[in-house]
């Protein structure tokens, strides 16, 4: 089945997956390879991670303990990581065949089975999605929370406005300490082969504890889901905004608020909130994205009129900060530098789209074998 043609050619509508017109024209499109499909990726220019020392500046309202591997740590920059999602563990297939990065996430369990993957782009992870491997640093990334997209709701008639916008000048928080123990699935007991690999297991995961909180939140979200297929894209936001006010440690609420925003043509406020989801984890993949739409269609119209509004204000770096997430959703990296190029351009102080930049640049220094991040 043939891909969309450039500006509107008359090519059939390829309804797996959207694909831009304004690629360069060396590159084809009707011939450009596809990266879907419901499968574990290996890559083999994944870095080695284990053993590396990575400079990293604390986020601003977090603790300042750093990942504390093997029985329980601290993710990068104070929230709670379980020792499967260390970076040791990073690319090891994990419960219903995702990574163990996948499950590292606050409330992946509870998202289990509409969150089908993220990012698989890189070939160089930022450090900032890592923490420390090491008490010592050495020359590399660092990354300080400040989020350049940010304005804080002013006041309004409507204040509900004010009540349920998230505060993306912080990061988003890790989950309390009495909600760790619902907000990560349950340690498993991995298997050592016999030349001492270790061996995760890829089965279902568990099911998750049934917390009021959690269930309440999930409910809300559910209902937002629903809305948003049926385009009710307000709706949905308001939905998922109540959800947030639950649970803010989850970082998918987050970014499906910035999905409703776009959505609404408010890049703007979408670019806030995926500055924050961001700088936690890669964003999601393209089997994610489409099954939030009932048409991936409508993905397209609104990518376009992204394009469009972009190509008529250059220096909108928000703008560009999205058009480089939603390349990278459908894994075209080369789109996503350039527009990472665009955002550093006109907003030099935007220290993630920099390091994303760098990491999207940058040749692997190391070989590994495993799936992609966030599989």
């Amino acid at each position: 089945m043939n891909r969309p043609g450039q500006g509107g050619s008359g090519e059939q509508w390829r309804p797996d997956r959207p694909i831009r017109p304004d690629l360069r024209p060396d590159r084809p499109i009707i011939n450009k390879p596809i990266n879907i499909g419901d499968r574990v990726i290996n890559q083999n220019n994944i870095t080695n991670i284990n053993n590396r020392n990575i400079n990293y500046s604390s986020w601003n309202n977090y603790s300042n303990n750093f990942n504390r591997f093997g029985g329980g740590g601290y993710y990068g920059g104070g929230g709670y990581r379980p020792w499967y999602g260390s970076p040791n563990y990073w690319g090891t297939p994990f419960y219903g065949g995702h990574s163990a990065s996948y499950w590292s996430r606050p409330w992946a369990n509870y998202n289990y089975g509409w969150l089908n993957g993220y990012w698989n782009s890189f070939t160089t992870l930022p450090a900032f999605w890592l923490g420390l491997t090491s008490g010592a640093v050495s020359a590399g990334s660092t990354f300080a929370y400040s989020n350049p997209y940010y304005v804080a709701p002013q006041p309004a008639a409507d204040t509900t406005i004010i009540l349920n916008a998230p505060d993306y000048s912080a990061p988003i928080p890790p989950p309390s300490t009495e909600q760790r123990v619902v907000a990560y699935v349950e340690a498993p007991d991995p298997a050592t082969t016999d030349d001492g690999q270790v061996v995760l297991p890829t089965t279902a995961p568990p099911a998750p504890p049934k917390d009021e909180t959690a269930m309440d939140a999930k409910g809300l979200f559910d209902k937002a889901r629903e809305l948003f297929k049926a385009e009710k894209f307000a709706e949905a936001q308001a939905e998922v905004e109540k959800a947030i006010q639950l649970l803010p440690s989850d970082a998918a609420l987050h970014e499906f608020r910035s999905l409703a925003l776009f959505a609404q043509a408010k890049y703007k406020d979408a670019a806030a909130g995926l500055y924050a989801v961001l700088a936690a984890g890669p964003g999601w993949n393209w089997d994610t994205m489409k099954a939030l739409y009932a048409d991936p269609a409508e993905y397209t119209r609104e990518l376009r009129v992204l394009e469009d509004f972009s190509k008529a204000n250059a220096d909108a770096d928000y703008a560009h900060f999205l058009r480089a997430y939603h390349y990278l959703v459908l894994s075209d990296k080369d789109a996503a530098v350039e527009q990472f190029k665009e955002v550093v351009r006109v907003r030099p102080d935007d220290t993630l789209s920099s390091e994303l930049l760098k990491a999207l640049s940058s040749p692997p220094k190391d070989a590994a074998t495993g799936p992609a991040p966030g599989q």
